[in-house]
């Protein structure tokens, strides 16, 4: 199955369809906002990446088992947006972008941040894969099967 990786200029109701994908993949819900000329805004939200959402073809002793493996481990879940700051910065000096355009905003599992409209895709792609390493680490260090994890769903706008 092929995932999107992200949605770039979303209606409101594809947004919405959107995030529900993501969280049953477990995968980060990116999106790709207008901002202004020459800018797009990318909108993070990697909340679905550590979704619970267990399938129902799993007996009871499975579901109860991963659920309170999961609640002992919640709280020490990587927050996920923390470490963009300084690539962020990075970025804008990298390619010379006034600081004036500098908008980085949220914290946790959240984010949002301007980029160069040219930038856009190719920047939300790595953002993806590089929230999803940080999944596949994490939960392989604490013992989980994420195949058994994730309710795979098709994108289908």
């Amino acid at each position: 199955m092929k995932i999107q990786k992200y949605l770039k200029y979303p209606s409101e109701a594809d947004s919405e369809m959107y995030f529900k994908y993501c969280t049953g993949n477990m995968i980060p819900c990116i999106q790709i906002k207008k901002e202004h000329s020459g800018m797009d805004y990318l909108d993070i939200d990697c909340l679905p990446v550590f979704n619970l959402s267990l399938p129902n073809s799993m007996d009871t002793g499975e579901l109860a088992d991963i659920f309170m493996k999961f609640s002992a481990i919640e709280k020490r879940t990587p927050s996920l947006v923390h470490a963009l700051i300084p690539l962020y910065r990075l970025y804008f000096k990298l390619f010379n972008i006034p600081e004036s355009s500098f908008s980085f905003s949220g914290g946790g599992n959240n984010a949002g941040l301007n980029v160069q409209k040219d930038h856009s895709e190719l920047i939300a792609a790595y953002l993806h894969d590089y929230f999803i390493g940080i999944r596949d680490d994490f939960f392989k260090k604490e013992g989980f099967d994420l195949q058994k994890m994730i309710v795979p769903t098709e994108w289908n706008p």
